[in-house]
């Protein structure tokens, strides 16, 4: 079957993203219930905040990496090599983050009246140096990953109701997150050892920035598409909002989040097989079949939003409902922005393209922040507006691209 790989390994992610969806969703009205509306604001700040250095330790390896290795799926001691080194930049990367953290929290009111469990959420970062999920990505043996992650989540899920009983035993959403991450290394390491019998050659300092330099293009791109929505919350704290309103951005935000982590499995499986194959038909039949279904659901869940928000967060949550629909837009937008994006633009070679239309948005989405900070119009609303309009110029320019390269072909 001519997509049987493809087919199989986006059967895998879905399975992963639904149990990724699952698994909040049933800690998800338990917490915020649980610890309350500012105790869930300081929790989902400290997320927020931890994602940014989650992304630069990752710096892009997940896409460079995995293109590197989907290109040479048979060689086994290359594909070691390649490992060691994205280990040993990872390590480097993490003394940075913690440097750079240390400093941040100095200055950040949130994180230094709660720097402990700061701390604590580092912890995943700290370990996630030894989960190489582009090993898996590249070789296309996603099986692997989801077998991880459920079930290290049915373990930290589990635990999750019997130790966190009130807003006074928030540390161990953190403690359980890293134990959670303790899993997985050992089931990792287990499939890498003893499945795939893959050994990692650690390299030489020159040939670790060598990867490091050829990652940095997909590291900007990638950390300035994540930062649209992790900024908005970082401000938050720096403008010092209630946390109140720190907590219906975040509950809207992580529901945005949710919706758009079903479009993952597709984008990232279309990676590496457009990496190979190039394979432009599939591209057009997946945005012939999904978009008007995003489209329907979009309009759906705008009439449910007060629904939506009670049954999952509770009443006292319902002031997040004008944010969540003002995000909305952005489910529309960014399934066809994620799939111009580097499964087509990356993996026809237009690296930098790809990285140019994240940061012509990146900007627009700064100087719109400043200038809501400027005007004294720093509202939760207005940023969920902001967000959702930077999402469209993404997938423009993105667009633009595609246009230019098939006028150009013609």
């Amino acid at each position: 079957m001519k997509y049987k790989r493809f087919l199989n390994n986006t059967f895998m992610q879905y399975i992963m993203t639904f149990a990724q969806y699952l698994f909040p969703l049933i800690t998800f009205p338990y917490l915020t219930r649980v610890l309350e509306p500012e105790m869930y604001g300081i929790v989902t700040y400290l997320t927020a905040t931890i994602t940014f250095f989650q992304i630069f330790v990752d710096y892009g390896f997940n896409l460079s990496a995995t293109k590197e290795i989907a290109q040479n799926q048979d060689n086994k001691k290359f594909i070691g090599k390649i490992v060691g080194s994205i280990i040993q930049a990872k390590v480097l990367l993490v003394l940075a983050s913690i440097l750079i953290y240390t400093i941040i929290i100095m200055f950040i009111p949130i994180l230094q009246e709660n720097i402990i469990l700061s701390y604590l959420y580092m912890g995943t970062v700290v370990l996630s140096i030894w989960l190489p999920d582009f090993l898996f990505r590249g070789i296309e043996r996603m099986a692997i990953i989801t077998n991880r992650f459920l079930v290290s989540k049915t373990i930290t899920t589990a635990l999750t109701f019997v130790m966190v009983q009130s807003k006074d035993d928030v540390i161990w959403i953190p403690l359980l997150n890293i134990f959670g991450s303790l899993v997985a290394i050992l089931l990792t390491w287990y499939q890498i050892k003893k499945t795939l019998r893959i050994r990692v050659y650690f390299s030489s300092f020159r040939f670790m920035v060598s990867n490091i330099k050829i990652s940095t293009v997909y590291f900007i791109s990638t950390f300035a598409t994540t930062a649209f929505g992790i900024a908005n919350t970082f401000m938050l704290g720096v403008m010092e909002l209630p946390l109140n309103q720190v907590a219906y951005w975040s509950l809207s935000y992580s529901l945005i989040g949710m919706a758009q982590s079903l479009y993952t499995p597709i984008t990232n499986s279309l990676y590496p097989h457009m990496v190979a194959r190039r394979d432009f038909k599939l591209v057009k039949k997946l945005l012939i079949i999904f978009m008007p279904l995003i489209l329907l659901t979009t309009i759906f869940v705008w009439g449910l939003s007060d629904l939506i928000i009670t049954i999952l967060a509770g009443k006292q949550y319902l002031d997040a409902v004008p944010i969540f629909r003002s995000l909305l837009p952005v489910l529309i937008f960014s399934f066809p922005a994620m799939v111009l994006g580097f499964p087509v633009l990356g993996a026809i070679g237009k690296v930098k393209e790809t990285t140019i239309t994240t940061i012509i948005s990146s900007l627009f989405h700064i100087m719109g922040l400043v200038v809501l900070v400027v005007s004294g119009k720093f509202t939760v609303i207005n940023i969920a507006i902001l967000r959702s309009i930077t999402e469209f110029i993404l997938l423009a320019t993105r667009g633009y691209y595609i246009l230019r390269m098939i006028f150009r072909v013609k």
